[in-house]
């Protein structure tokens, strides 16, 4: 698995950071909003012992819980922003943009 970072989602990443310390994202696989990046400050998120890290690059950590790993096993991530609000979870809610993997 590999985790590749776009400009504008390194520049979304840096501000949060400013703000918010380091942060990580959670590859999501809940009923409300699907399958989603969820960001989060690291100081604020409990990682659990099923959880995995899926990819990492320059700082920036890509976990989802174990079970979806099988799912993941070959794909490579692209981490980007949209326009818009995203889910009202996520770090960058607030802010018009929100994370997004191509």
């Amino acid at each position: 698995m590999e985790l590749i970072v776009n400009e504008n989602a390194k520049t979304l990443i840096r501000e949060l950071e400013s703000t918010h310390g380091a942060i990580l994202f959670y590859q999501s696989f809940g009923c409300c909003d699907g399958s989603v990046a969820l960001c989060y400050a690291k100081k604020d998120f409990q990682l659990g012992n099923n959880d995995v890290c899926l990819a990492s690059t320059d700082g920036i950590e890509l976990w989802t819980h174990h079970s979806q790993v099988q799912l993941y096993k070959d794909k490579i991530f692209h981490l980007s922003i949209e326009i818009g609000n995203g889910n009202e979870y996520s770090l960058e809610y607030g802010c018009g943009m929100h994370f997004v993997f191509l």
